[in-house]
């Protein structure tokens, strides 16, 4: 894994705005507003952070969850009487975990997007468009929500180290670092994830996935309408996040880089700033 990593760094793409945390821990968004979802609230620092749709959500160091941006679904409306350890956004809805794993969810809980198994705790979770998958111990990926396509059903005989949950389909990475998709391929092969790598993080988007090798170079595949499956060449990232028609990475100095669809900025990163 890349090693120069900052104390707190984050990447996050919504729909068409992306956010990072600086290394002191506070945030920083671009690209549209038209929700409030680059405006975060004053004041706060952030250990981790998460974004889709025209909303953002981020953990204090606390745990505490603050969300903000869209909340036509309540999905920027997460539990007040809770902490989490991490936190992933859905298109409308969110989910949480806290400390003994246990996930949270909020927001539009259509096909139980939003309704986690019972009795059930998990390691990591993602939240997909309509969908939700958590990594439970054993290395086991479980999912819950809208079942087109089968984007719920893991291959049975594996067991992995991260998911990620897109629109149509969901990618793993598996416990030998290879990667394994399910659901809907069609016609931007998004189940075709590169053979003969090891990979150490993943980040699956509507029509696009990207994914990190163990030395930080990215590999993206899927469609690649305004080049958001074309990272920069000779480029090592230490973290990846695919959005619907642009993606963003940190650089490992923890200075963001964005690709694709720029027609809100969203791909441009503030130069001023001293990540």
């Amino acid at each position: 894994t890349p090693a120069s990593t900052p104390s707190y760094a984050a990447i996050a793409t919504g729909g068409i705005h992306s956010c990072a945390l600086k290394s002191d821990g506070s945030p920083v968004c671009w690209g549209s507003n038209g929700a409030g979802q680059i405006t975060p609230p004053s004041g706060k620092t952030f250990t981790a952070m998460t974004a889709r749709g025209a909303y953002t959500c981020a953990l204090e160091h606390d745990g505490t969850p603050a969300c903000w941006g869209d909340d036509n679904n309540e999905q920027s409306s997460p539990p007040s009487d809770k902490t989490f350890t991490a936190i992933s956004a859905g298109y409308i809805h969110a989910c949480a975990l806290e400390s003994n794993g246990t996930p949270v969810c909020w927001g539009s809980d259509e096909d139980n997007r939003a309704s986690p198994p019972a009795n059930t705790t998990f390691t990591a979770i993602s939240g997909g468009e309509t969908h939700t998958c958590g990594l439970k111990a054993d290395g086991k990926v479980e999912c819950w929500g809208n079942s087109d396509h089968d984007k719920l059903t893991p291959p049975e005989s594996e067991t992995f180290k991260a998911v990620s949950a897109g629109y149509l389909h969901t990618c793993g990475i598996k416990t030998d670092g290879s990667i394994a998709c399910w659901g809907y391929s069609g016609n931007w092969n998004l189940l075709s994830a590169p053979a003969g790598n090891t990979f150490v993080s993943i980040s699956c988007a509507s029509r696009h996935s990207c994914a990190l090798k163990d030395d930080g170079t990215p590999i993206c595949w899927g469609d690649n309408t305004h080049g958001r499956a074309l990272p920069p060449q000779d480029s090592t990232f230490m973290a990846v996040a695919a959005s619907n028609t642009h993606t963003c990475a940190l650089q490992e100095d923890g200075t963001p880089i964005c690709w694709g669809d720029d027609s809100e900025d969203q791909s441009s990163p503030p130069e001023n700033e001293e990540w």
